[in-house]
């Protein structure tokens, strides 16, 4: 079976869903009551911060730091549920074509699940916001502080500046920055997010066991092979600099240009490959890979 078929896709994702949605719940109910909730919270009592901004700022990136770990996590999982090798049999015998099976995992993993996610944490801090509320929390000096124009109360939502904290700074902030810086940034991180998702994605195809930690690690030793080769050829990424709330002087370093083409290239290599050891799954494969390479 080669061809694609969008019914045969969405009745493979309904099936997806199905068996899994267990384990997405509890993912996501332990981001709503164990972190979310009771770690802004707590992240508030150990703070004591003085105005809700400031609170409400690092609830923020406390609820960013999280949506992206556990994201990548979730992408890494890729072939987490069908390693068991009662549910591969059941996964590889479905009535449906190997691209089919693939992109219905893919979507699970990437649309699905990061968007319960995202849900979670809204839910989260909106249990949150509303024990400050019925509890008529008031901070230990200030009820309230306007910043750009925004009134920030105690039960404020911190969803705004999460979004900002996950959008770069191109979008954030494009009417202070050159067109092409923006656009260069955009491309870039663009390129950067499509390539982690790739590896991601590859990492969890080829690994049985500890796909997120290997995976990290990989990504790593690359950071550090790119700022050191960077650093010894004497490229740039972006520089930057502001006068009076002002761009003075900016420029866009080479690298940039380079990684904005090569990272989608790379992309693209890593999901060939990731779709090519996803064809060759067997039901009985290596302890620690899906991809024996002595058999090919």
């Amino acid at each position: 079976m080669n061809n694609f078929s969008i019914n045969r896709f969405a009745k493979t994702l309904w099936w997806v869903i199905c068996v899994y949605a267990r384990t997405l719940l509890l993912w996501c109910v332990a981001a709503i009551t164990l972190v979310v909730f009771i770690g802004e919270i707590l992240f508030q009592e150990m703070n004591s911060y003085g105005d809700p901004w400031s609170a409400i700022h690092n609830f923020s990136q406390l609820a960013a730091g999280l949506f992206i770990i556990v994201s990548l996590i979730m992408i890494s999982l890729f072939a987490f549920g069908i390693n068991d090798k009662r549910k591969r049999a059941t996964f590889l015998m479905l009535p449906s074509s190997n691209l089919e099976k693939f992109l219905s995992l893919v979507v699970f993993t990437t649309v699905i699940g990061i968007a319960c996610l995202f849900l979670a944490i809204v839910l989260g801090d909106s249990l949150r916001m509303a024990w400050y509320w019925l509890s008529g929390y008031q901070g230990p000096r200030m009820e309230c502080v306007e910043m750009d124009g925004v009134t920030y109360h105690w039960w404020s939502s911190a969803i705004p500046q999460l979004l900002k904290e996950l959008a770069p700074e191109a979008i954030t902030n494009p009417m202070e920055l050159p067109m092409d810086w923006c656009i260069a940034n955009g491309m870039l991180t663009f390129g950067l997010w499509l390539w982690l998702h790739s590896f991601y994605t590859l990492g969890g195809t080829l690994l049985r066991k500890y796909a997120f930690v290997a995976t990290s690690i990989c990504i790593l030793l690359c950071l550090i092979i790119l700022v050191k080769t960077m650093a010894f050829i004497g490229l740039g990424m972006f520089q930057i600099s502001w006068e009076d709330g002002a761009v003075k002087e900016y420029e866009i370093g080479s690298m940039a240009y380079v990684l904005s083409v090569l990272l989608p290239i790379f992309a693209v290599f890593n999901y060939w490959a990731s779709y090519r050891i996803f064809k060759g799954f067997q039901l009985i494969t290596n302890k620690w890979m899906n991809y024996d390479i002595y058999k090919r």
